[in-house]
């Protein structure tokens, strides 16, 4: 307890609203476990906290799709000058560039956000105008570039997303100790983004293993319950699904004393629509 006491003393003021900030991040990751839209309101809230801290104009939060390559927008609020290339036919008119860069998707090389990502390091950028990696739009006023700070969002040495704030031209560059502090906060956010993710996939591969069993018993019941007994003739069955349940389905109707109907299908999919479809 003494030595809790002597090392909050050691804390700087700052230090210790960034501790507030991380203990916030933690209760809001938690209420994101169960529900629908958790984690794309829990990315809106962490773009928001930061951005509030540095006072920043605008702020993004984007993630790394491993699948494909690319790093996408998740979170966007404020004013951000894009320091991208904006598509030749887009108006330029602040709402349809905000939308535009609201579900903007971007390689991972060519473009500040994507080399940001792979090289996983924080930049402070205040001259835009000499940096090969800003695209300068124009010639409207809210298009021009101000000063930015991208930081990597990190676990161990894994880059799952980054965090980007702008301050728009004219207004004070954002400087070293407002780097610090989104770095900082960032690597807070990627702990608590991480455990968000990990949890979600849990409860997700509960409820398909529940929809899995569930499939299951519906599609025993909706089996022949006996094959019928024909003279001179023997039926036998195997049966046994890859994931328990399957579109398969087979049945032996005897229509008459001279006709036997023997049933076989196979439905595309798995899971509880493809046994719907079968039933």
């Amino acid at each position: 307890l003494e030595f809790r006491r002597v090392l909050f003393r050691s804390l700087s003021d700052q230090d210790l609203r960034l501790l507030d900030v991380s203990r916030d991040f933690t209760v809001h990751a938690v209420d994101s476990y169960t529900s629908e839209n958790g984690l794309t309101t829990f990315l809106e809230y962490i773009n928001r906290t930061i951005k509030e801290q540095i006072s920043a104009d605008g702020g993004a939060i984007l993630m790394i799709d491993d699948f494909k390559d690319v790093i996408s927008v998740k979170a966007f609020d404020g004013d951000f000058p894009p320091p991208y290339k904006l598509p030749a036919d887009l108006p330029h008119k602040p709402i349809r560039v905000a939308t535009n860069f609201k579900f903007a998707t971007f390689p991972l090389t060519g473009n500040i956000f994507g080399e940001i990502a792979t090289q996983g390091r924080a930049e402070l950028i205040t001259k835009p105008e000499t940096d090969s990696r800003i695209y300068q739009n124009g010639p409207e006023e809210f298009l021009e570039c101000g000063s930015y700070i991208v930081s990597p969002m990190k676990i161990q040495d894994t880059v799952i997303g980054l965090a980007a704030f702008a301050r728009k031209h004219g207004n004070d560059v954002f400087n070293e100790d407002e780097l610090k502090i989104t770095s900082t906060l960032c690597d807070f956010a990627a702990a608590t983004i991480k455990n968000v993710i990990a949890v979600q996939d849990i409860i997700e591969q509960n409820e398909v293993a529940k929809e899995a069993e569930l499939a299951s018993r519906i599609q025993t019941s909706l089996k022949p319950a006996k094959l019928p007994l024909i003279q001179g003739l023997q039926f036998g069955v195997y049966w046994e699904p890859c994931q328990g349940v399957c579109g398969d389905s087979y049945d032996i109707l005897v229509s008459r004393k001279d006709r036997i109907s023997f049933i076989m299908s196979d439905i595309a999919g798995k899971g509880m629509n493809s046994v719907v479809v079968m039933s």
